[in-house]
């Protein structure tokens, strides 16, 4: 039976993120991570399957933590615009944290299901804060291009395909009273 170390698991996600910000996605390797935590390679394998589900880990324990603030913060917003702006400059900071990480997925030497676990909670929380935000201000909108409204947020924080002027004017219209 494997030996279960207390907060170890913790210990393997602050290591393993600790590389990926510092390092890049290139220096991630078990073998490095065990290495750096102090532990046999294999030990790792007690508590993850994979490369992969460390990762995925490690951004989403981190999108959730910003995530947290954002909810935390969004109340306070005088305006939905006021709103998208703070959820757009969240999404822009996470996206230049693993900036090294999203560049190799977008050259294909990343995993893409590591992507696309963070890009489903990410949308999603993205969805709820719209809520949020037009509850909030009582206003009317079609909910079916929510997720469209998300994807584009994303999509220019990250890549910068689409200026924030652009969607501060799509979301001033798409939000009208």
């Amino acid at each position: 039976m494997p030996k279960i170390i207390d907060n170890l698991r913790d210990t393997i996600i602050s290591v393993g993120r600790d590389i990926l910000l510092n390092e890049g996605y290139s220096e991630f390797s078990i073998r490095n991570l065990a290495t750096r935590s102090g532990i046999a390679t294999g030990t790792i394998y007690n508590y993850f399957e994979s490369k992969v589900q460390i990762i995925t880990n490690i951004l989403i324990r981190d999108w959730n933590a910003m995530s947290a603030e954002l909810e935390d913060k969004l109340p306070e917003v005088s305006s939905v615009k006021e709103g998208v702006c703070m959820i757009y400059k969240a999404v822009e900071k996470f996206s230049s944290m693993y900036g090294g990480f999203f560049r190799a997925y977008s050259t294909g030497s990343s995993p893409i299901e590591i992507v696309k676990d963070y890009h489903k909670i990410v949308i999603d929380n993205i969805n709820s804060f719209l809520d949020i935000m037009t509850e909030k201000f009582e206003i009317k909108y079609d909910t079916k291009i929510r997720t469209l409204i998300a994807e584009v947020i994303v999509s220019s924080a990250s890549y910068k395909i689409i200026s924030y002027e652009n969607i501060e004017a799509l979301i001033e219209r798409l939000f009208e009273r």
